[in-house]
């Protein structure tokens, strides 16, 4: 990814295959093989113009100078796999134990393998969390709340859109689910303390 200034606008350049259809009013190039998509703030309803060129993608709100933004991005690789691999397996290890209790639901079972941890809670559906590398993130779906994508910052993994914590997010669903009180932050790195 390369970024380019243009006039008081910081534009990304980014390689996509295939299109983009972007779902925010944004000012974006994207690199494509035939065409180029160029959006400056238009509302969703407009038409796009499609011309054969360069495109480009611009979150201005991201790439303001002068910000610094704390995500896992900036972890070495090293560290991310260290960092995500303890947590999923500190999960995976407390998920057992939820399993193994009365209050769970019937068809439960934990599953942690190549760093994809699948919980199944038989009539209450399947969660996945697997850690995604390239982008030093941890990934949940949830039946609950749906797909949601976790940074490493301050020490505990955060959704960057509404600032929940991965374990806090487990422990409000599981609580209803298992008909108790669990308590997810005590696995590792579910508090800033515990890191």
């Amino acid at each position: 990814m390369q970024c380019t200034a243009r006039g008081s606008m910081a534009l990304v350049r980014a390689s996509f295959m295939g299109r983009l259809w972007p779902q925010r009013p944004a000012v974006c190039s994207i690199w494509a093989s035939q065409f180029s998509l160029h959006v400056a703030s238009l509302p969703r309803r407009k038409p796009l113009h499609l011309v054969p060129s360069t495109v480009f993608l611009a979150a201005p709100s991201v790439l303001k100078a002068g910000t610094s933004r704390q995500y896992s991005v900036e972890l070495d690789d090293i560290r991310y796999e260290q960092i995500s691999d303890e947590t999923l397996e500190s999960l995976s290890e407390y998920l057992e134990e939820l399993v193994a209790l009365d209050t769970a639901p019937q068809d439960c079972d934990v599953l942690y393998s190549s760093g994809v941890l699948t919980v199944h809670l038989g009539t209450n559906g399947t969660y996945v969390i697997n850690k995604q590398t390239p982008n030093k993130q941890i990934w949940l779906s949830s039946p609950t709340s749906g797909p949601k994508r976790f940074d490493f910052q301050g020490g505990v993994w955060v959704y960057r859109h509404s600032g929940e914590t991965l374990h806090g997010l487990l422990t409000v669903e599981l609580s209803k689910v298992f008909s108790s009180n669990v308590d997810f932050l005590a696995c590792a790195f579910g508090s800033s303390e515990s890191a």
